[in-house]
């Protein structure tokens, strides 16, 4: 079962009931006096073994990924796959970095390519004049699916 919200109707949702879907046809969320901001629930977090290259599994919708401690280079990227059933090919897997890095000319980037159903590419770039130092970062992510 869903609720629906048609254009021009007023509601105010007191509760939601597990398990139900609330859809809004037209307009936008408003959140107002939210003490604690937009809280999210299915989150998770994981921890990359190995190397910086080794894949990472964490089926969450939201969650962080502290890094493996590995060393990079200036203007050197590394990638790793990020599997999670939650990602569909049409996501939005949203990315940001807590760089835990002691070197103040190293920058970390992350971004993301190839989302397909079930995984992405997480890539993490150096894009400061000076090496990164062997420190584990955070990966921060957020999937927002578009059906």
């Amino acid at each position: 079962m869903s609720s629906k919200i048609e254009k021009g109707s007023f509601h105010v949702l007191s509760h939601a009931t597990v398990g139900e879907d609330l859809t809004i046809a037209d307009g936008n969320v408003t959140i107002t006096g939210a003490t604690k901001g937009i809280v999210h629930a299915n989150s998770g977090t994981r921890t990359q073994d190995t190397s910086a290259t080794t894949a990472v599994v964490l089926n969450a919708t939201s969650g962080v990924i502290t890094t493996f401690a590995a060393t990079l280079a200036t203007n050197t990227e590394v990638q790793f796959t990020f599997t999670n059933s939650t990602i569909q090919a049409d996501s939005v897997v949203l990315v940001s970095m807590n760089d835990m890095n002691t070197d103040s000319n190293s920058h970390l980037l992350v971004t993301t390519n190839t989302i397909a159903a079930g995984s992405c590419i997480i890539n993490l770039f150096n894009c400061g004049s000076g090496t990164a130092t062997a420190t584990a970062c955070m990966v921060h992510f957020l999937v927002i699916n578009n059906s």
